[in-house]
């Protein structure tokens, strides 16, 4: 039986990204600064551009300073084939585009040159490993390992095994991410989007409709949840924040006195309908939001803010 020599979670030396761009690339600069050797393969043929543009915007966050993105450097390695990319790797981070045809064939790529007992995970953000591992040789080494952006610096993660994973394997990818620093959800069910991106679909759809009937600007809507429910659930998250609310009885104190709170028709959950016309509007009072400030800077400011808070919570 295969899995028996794949290596200790903590003995990991070399981890191989396949893809680089806004996820994957987000992992090498992750692996980078955890102290791995990291091997990029990408087909696309602005990759490497693209990977270094994301390795300088990490410089102020993560690396500190030039030269110490230097030192990182001499860890870092492309390869022209998949096959020179899969040969030392000890752990594999895949990345590619969200397109189930290609996810299948890249899997089968992978098992032919990637020995039997390396694990490989998935940055897939809503696909089921069920889906993706139908053509695959060993489907029990494959297990979803989703990030959220930034991953090299937002500590919360997903692992979620298909039916054919193993579960020896989804645990040893739960410790291997928790040795490097993140926080990981080991998800028993698969459910597309799995957990957080439900979550962000349910509030991103509430607010287009709120957009859409005029009911909340651009604006009022990030304020809304960025200087309010951001702030309680950076914290508490849902479930304590209302267990919280009531101090002399916890959630069932509150149940009782707010039952009638979930009752109301205050959220539309389904879809919202996006015509042509809407799309336009959506974009031209997203710019005017931003307030002609670039994306870069918005990246920016986001990263230098994610540090500050992680900091603060950290010190609590």
């Amino acid at each position: 039986m295969i899995w028996k020599q794949v290596c200790n979670a903590d003995s990991v030396k070399t981890v191989t990204c396949i893809g680089c761009g806004l996820i994957g690339g987000g992992w090498v600069v992750h692996f980078l600064k955890q102290g791995f050797n990291v091997v990029v393969w990408d087909p696309a043929s602005d990759a490497r551009e693209t990977l270094e543009k994301l390795l300088q915007q990490a410089i102020p966050v993560v690396f500190e300073t030039e030269q110490v993105l230097e030192q990182c450097r001499q860890r870092l390695h492309f390869s022209e084939t998949l096959a020179e990319a899969l040969s030392n790797a000890d752990y594999v981070q895949e990345s590619a585009p969200e397109i189930l045809s290609l996810k299948r064939e890249l899997f089968r790529d992978i098992d032919k040159h990637l020995d039997v007992n390396v694990i490989v995970g998935s940055s897939t953000s809503g696909l089921l490993m069920s889906d993706m591992v139908k053509t695959a040789i060993y489907p029990q080494r494959f297990v979803v390992c989703h990030p959220f952006n930034p991953a090299y610096l937002i500590p919360f993660m997903e692992v979620i095994p298909s039916h054919k994973t193993l579960p020896e394997i989804a645990l040893w990818a739960q410790k291997f991410f928790e040795l490097s620093g993140k926080k990981v959800a080991l998800i028993d069910k698969e459910v597309p989007g799995f957990i957080g991106n439900r979550l962000q679909a349910a509030i991103w759809r509430e607010c287009v409709h709120m957009l859409k009937e005029g009911e909340a600007s651009v604006e009022q809507l990030d304020m809304a949840v960025r200087d309010g429910l951001a702030l309680r659930w950076s914290l508490l998250g849902p479930f304590m924040t209302f267990h919280s609310a009531v101090l002399d009885g916890g959630m069932r104190s509150f149940l009782e006195k707010f039952n009638g709170f979930f009752d109301k028709p205050w959220s539309r959950l389904q879809a919202p309908e996006i015509d042509e016309e809407f799309i336009e509007y959506l974009v031209t009072a997203t710019e005017s939001a931003a307030g002609g400030e670039s994306n870069e800077d918005i990246v920016r400011r986001r990263d230098q803010g994610l540090v500050a808070i992680l900091t603060a919570l950290e010190s609590k």
